[in-house]
């Protein structure tokens, strides 16, 4: 499970975007099914570990009582021949199926924000007709009416015939915006409305994990000092602690 333990650590940075958190949540996805396909190889692997530390590696049988059927009598109550099986299905198998569908709920909304800003990625710009283009950016505008307005669809196209010989498919989000801050230093004033997007995009957050993060070390603080300082002196250090990248950069001597 390094994957999944490396997809949680990064969609906890604070400068992940969005094209980012879907690949990784993507690959997650498809190691699940690989594992899910996998059960006899990741049997074997286990059994070579339990040897090593002297760990029974066979399934412990258990008789199980004989229950008269009928001929009609659904299976919703099937027993299994053998203690393996029953591990494969109940547990193996079951533990899969949860942790895909809890990733699939939780973040389901942002493939729904990815599809919405897809006219951003090099490749799209390169493979997809003009029309297109045109109908992803209107659709934008109109979703966030209040903060980009309807000239922003001309703007890009413009900015997308300047740039397009500069493009490649492999380029990301991140590098495309960094090509058009490159080569047109006056873009916030020249493409405002680009400009806007941009940030919309890049700063829209993923996940709440940062900001769960930073209440989890004002409760530790408070928790473990409340007994020993004063109201005034916590709430100081509180802010000391939310702040912490400003008071880095304070003198203290001044």
């Amino acid at each position: 499970m390094c994957d999944v333990n490396y997809a949680s650590k990064t969609l906890q940075k604070q400068e992940i975007d969005f094209e980012e958190a879907t690949e990784v949540l993507k690959h997650v996805r498809e190691k699940l099914n690989y594992i899910r396909n996998s059960y006899e190889q990741i049997k074997l692997e286990t059994e070579e570990l339990a040897r090593k530390w002297d760990i029974e590696t066979n399934f412990q049988s258990k008789k199980q009582p004989v229950k008269k059927r009928h001929f009609d009598e659904l299976a919703s109550n099937h027993r299994f021949q053998n203690r393996e099986q029953l591990f494969k299905m109940n547990v193996f198998y079951f533990v899969l199926e949860k942790i895909s569908v809890l990733i699939e709920q939780r973040f389901s909304g942002m493939q729904t924000v990815k599809n919405l800003f897809c006219f951003l990625e090099p490749k799209n710009i390169i493979n997809l007709p003009d029309t297109d283009m045109l109908g992803m950016c209107e659709n934008v505008s109109k979703i966030y009416s209040k903060v980009i307005f309807p000239l922003f669809s001309n703007q890009f196209m413009q900015a997308v015939s300047l740039l397009k010989t500069d493009l490649t498919s492999k380029m990301s989000i991140k590098q495309f915006s960094d090509l058009l801050l490159t080569k047109y230093s006056c873009l916030e004033s020249e493409f405002l409305e680009i400009y806007t997007v941009l940030m919309l995009f890049f700063t829209l957050p993923v996940t709440v994990a940062s900001i769960e993060r930073s209440f989890s070390k004002l409760k530790i603080i408070k928790d473990y000092k409340r007994n020993f300082i004063g109201q005034s002196r916590l709430k100081k250090l509180a802010i000391l602690a939310i702040e912490h990248k400003e008071a880095a950069q304070m003198d203290f001597k001044k």
